[in-house]
């Protein structure tokens, strides 16, 4: 199954879903549970409800200003050509709380693509942004 313009952990139910697929969706709070992003480009991960903050925080989409920042992903709050934080940028679209959580938020030079890890019992497994896409 692929999900054209969002991710399984993003994708709606839809009219009329078959009962695998309402199975499956129905399991997504699974892998949301003890999932989260390691930021490469930033270009695959939403701002907005993705587990890419610091400890697997998200930015709820329904805070004040969410609007603004609905289509964006995460490599538009860095610095162009640079892998490190626009700051200014962000202390002028997030309140303080959020835009301290972004800063604080590490960004390692060696991570250059996107990828999803998900908590095992023994750690973390990587789930690609092409897994997901597929759903695996």
């Amino acid at each position: 199954m692929v999900f054209p313009s969002a991710s399984y952990l993003t994708a709606t139910l839809g009219h009329n879903p078959s009962y695998v697929w309402r199975s499956i969706f129905r399991a997504r709070f699974i892998v949301r549970g003890g999932a989260r992003w390691s930021i490469g480009t930033g270009g695959d991960i939403s701002i907005l409800d993705e587990p890419w903050l610091l400890n697997g925080g998200r930015i709820d989409g329904t805070i004040e200003g969410a609007h603004f920042v609905r289509d964006f992903t995460v490599k538009s709050l860095l610095e162009e050509n640079f892998k490190r934080w626009n700051e200014k940028l962000i202390r002028q679209v997030f309140s303080h709380d959020i835009a301290s959580t972004i800063i604080n938020t590490p960004l390692f030079s060696q991570v250059q693509q996107d990828r999803y890890y998900l908590e095992s019992g023994k750690g973390w497994k990587v789930l690609g942004s092409e897994c997901l896409q597929a759903l695996c």
